[in-house]
C-alpha cells in the first residue's frame, strides 16, 4: 500500500504507476544520497527544536546509514511501487523500526519541499564540477596561446575570408567566453543555494521549525522564504540553468564548427587527432570528426530540453502541480551532455595538430589584407575612408580580373587607379604596399585594447591568468564548504548512532 493510500478505496492502476512514475524512478536514482542527507538533516532539527524524541531521532538515523551503506554497496534499489526515491526511503525506514518510530521521519515536511532539497544539492554539486570541468577547457585554450602567440591565420566573416589574426588570438577569445559562462554560473549557484526545506506543500507547516537550522547543516547561503514561492518556483532555477548551458553548448558548438571546418582537406589548418575520430564502414580513407560534429548536435539538444522546461512551467497556476515532475529529465540530461561535450571540446583542443604553414599562406592570400591599404591610402593622400575604399575594391577587381592577388600589387597600378578615381596624385611606393599587406605586420599594428597583436594577446593573456586562479580559488572554496558541511554531518549522525548503542 502506498503511504498516502488512507482515503483510496482501491490500489493504483499499474498502467498509471508506469506512466507517472517509471523515468522519474530512474532519474531519482541521482537524488538517493542527497534524500538520505536532507532527510538527517530535517530529522536532527527536529529534534533541536524539541519535536522529535531523540529515541525516535537516533533509530531513524541509524536505519538511514543502513541504507546508505547498502545503496552504495550496490544491494538497494529503488521500486516503482513506491513512486520516489522519498517514498522508497521512507518505506524501507518504516519496514526497518515500524511505523510509529519511523513514520516520525516525515513529520512537518512535504514531498514539494524534500524533492526541491535533493535538486538543489544534486544541482550545487554538479555545478562545482561542471565548473572545474570548464577551467581545465580554459587552461587549455591557455597553453596553446602561449605556444601560438605568432600563428599568423585567417579570419572569416560571412564564412569568407576577412583579416589575419593569430591562432593565440582565437584561442583568447573562447577563453573570454567561457569565463563569461563560469560567471553566469557563479550567479545561478547563489540562488540555488538557499534552502528550501520548511515550505512544506504549499503554505509552510504548522510546527515550530527552525529553517536556519538546516540552512546551516547544509551550508546554503540563505533561506528561500515564502513557502508559495519556494513551491512554486519549482523549474525556475532549472530553466535558469538550462539557459545557461545553452550557451555554453553554443560556444561549444561554434569551436567544432571551426574544427570540422579546418580539419577539411580545403582548409586544412588542423588536423584532429585520430583518437577523437572515426572512420567509415565503406570509404578506408576517410577521418571523420564525429565527437565535433555531436558536440554540434547536442548544443540543439540541450537548446530543445529549455524550450521544453519553458514550456512544461508556462501557465501553470501558483503551487505544486505534478507538470514539475517533468523538468527533472532535462535537466539531468542536460548535466550529462554538457559533462561530455566539455571533456570531449578539451580533448580535441589538447591533441590537435596545427598547420601553421597552411595557416600563413592562407592569411597571404584572398586579399585579406585589402583593408590595410585603405588607411594607407588615407594616410599618404589624406582622403576619407569611403574614398578610399572605393579605390581600393577597384584595385581588387582589376587583380581579380587578371587572376592576381595582393601581392602582384604596384604602386603604378594604385598610382593609375587614383587617378581615373579622383583625379588626385598621391605619393606610395612598393615598400609601403609591402608593409601594409604583410599579414604579421597587419596583426601587430592592432595593438589597441583587445586586438590581436602578440603583446596585446599576451597582456590579455596575463590578466586572464589572475582571472582564472582567483574563480578557481573561490570554486575549490565552495566545494570544501559543502564537502566540510557533508563531513561534519556524518559526524554529527554517526555520533548520535553510537550514543544510541552505547543506551541499548
Amino acid at each position: 500500500m502506498k503511504p498516502w493510500s488512507g482515503r483510496f478505496s482501491k490500489e493504483t492502476d499499474k498502467l498509471v504507476e508506469e506512466y507517472t512514475a517509471a523515468e522519474d524512478i530512474t532519474l531519482d536514482k541521482k537524488l538517493i544520497i542527497y534524500d538520505i542527507i536532507g532527510t538527517e538533516v530535517h530529522n536532527i532539527m527536529l529534534n533541536r527544536v524539541g519535536i522529535l524524541e531523540t529515541a525516535t531521532l537516533n533509530k531513524i538515523l541509524s536505519t538511514l546509514d543502513e541504507l546508505k551503506n547498502l545503496w552504495e554497496a550496490g544491494k538497494f534499489a529503488l521500486k516503482i511501487d513506491y513512486e520516489d526515491v522519498h517514498m522508497n526511503v521512507e518505506k524501507f525506514v518504516i519496514d526497518k523500526i515500524g511505523e510509529e518510530t519511523g513514520g516520525m521521519m516525515h513529520l512537518a515536511r512535504s514531498r514539494n519541499d524534500q524533492v526541491l532539497l535533493d535538486l538543489r544539492l544534486y544541482i550545487r554539486d554538479e555545478i562545482c564540477e561542471i565548473f572545474d570541468l570548464i577551467l581545465e577547457l580554459i587552461n587549455v585554450f591557455m597553453e596553446k596561446v602561449e605556444k601560438n602567440s605568432e600563428t599568423v591565420m585567417p579570419a572569416y566573416t560571412h564564412f569568407q575570408p576577412a583579416q589575419p589574426i593569430t591562432f593565440a588570438f582565437w584561442c583568447m577569445a573562447h577563453v573570454d567566453a567561457f569565463i563569461r559562462d563560469l560567471t553566469r554560473l557563479n550567479e545561478i549557484f547563489k540562488r540555488i543555494n538557499t534552502n528550501p526545506l520548511g515550505a512544506g506543500a504549499i503554505a509552510g507547516v504548522s510546527w515550530s521549525i527552525d529553517r536556519s537550522i538546516t540552512m546551516d547543516l547544509l551550508n546554503f547561503d540563505g533561506i528561500q522564504e515564502n513557502a508559495l514561492d519556494v513551491i512554486s518556483s519549482r523549474g525556475e532555477f532549472t530553466s535558469e540553468l538550462l539557459a545557461i548551458f545553452s550557451i555554453i553548448m553554443t560556444h561549444l558548438g561554434k569551436i567544432s564548427t571551426d574544427l570540422i571546418l579546418w580539419s577539411s582537406k580545403e582548409f586544412n589548418l588542423i588536423e584532429l587527432d585520430d583518437a577523437f575520430t572515426t572512420g567509415s564502414s565503406i570509404m578506408p580513407q576517410k577521418k571523420n570528426p564525429d565527437a565535433a560534429e555531436l558536440v554540434r548536435a547536442k548544443a540543439n539538444k540541450i537548446i530543445g530540453y529549455l524550450s521544453q522546461n519553458l514550456g512544461i512551467l508556462q501557465g501553470l497556476p501558483s503551487g505544486y502541480n505534478r507538470d514539475f515532475q517533468e523538468t527533472k529529465g532535462p535537466l539531468m540530461y542536460s548535466i550529462d551532455i554538457i559533462k561530455g561535450s566539455v571533456k570531449i571540446v578539451s580533448g580535441m583542443i589538447k591533441t590537435v595538430k596545427i598547420n601553421k604553414d597552411r595557416m600563413l599562406s592562407l592569411a597571404n592570400s584572398n586579399f585579406i589584407t585589402a583593408t590595410e591599404l585603405i588607411d594607407l591610402l588615407m594616410k599618404k593622400g589624406n582622403i576619407s575612408f569611403r574614398t578610399a575604399h572605393k579605390i581600393v575594391g577597384k584595385l581588387v577587381g582589376v587583380l581579380i580580373s587578371k587572376d592576381l592577388d595582393l601581392n602582384n600589387l604596384k604602386a603604378t597600378m594604385i598610382e593609375e587607379t587614383i587617378k581615373n578615381s579622383i583625379n588626385k596624385e598621391i605619393e606610395i611606393t612598393d615598400d609601403d604596399i609591402q608593409k601594409a599587406i604583410n599579414p604579421w605586420k597587419t596583426v601587430q599594428r592592432r595593438e589597441h585594447i583587445g586586438g590581436p597583436s602578440k603583446k596585446e594577446v599576451l597582456r590579455m593573456y596575463k590578466d586572464r591568468k589572475n582571472i582564472i586562479k582567483e574563480i578557481t580559488e573561490k570554486n575549490l572554496d565552495r566545494k570544501n564548504n559543502i564537502k566540510k558541511s557533508y563531513e561534519s554531518l556524518e559526524k554529527l549522525v554517526q555520533t548520535l548512532i553510537s550514543n544510541k548503542k552505547t543506551k541499548e
